[in-house]
């Protein structure tokens, strides 16, 4: 599964973000920077 969003990934990086994480404790600070205000 993590090959096949790699991809698509790839295909649209400004529409879709994946990150790994190593403890479950690394949850929110991964979405509080994946959904912070992007700067123009």
């Amino acid at each position: 599964l993590w090959e096949e969003y790699s991809a698509v990934q790839e295909s649209f990086p400004d529409r879709f973000a994946m990150q790994q994480l190593s403890d479950a404790s690394e949850i929110y600070p991964v979405f509080r920077k994946l959904f912070e205000p992007k700067t123009a």
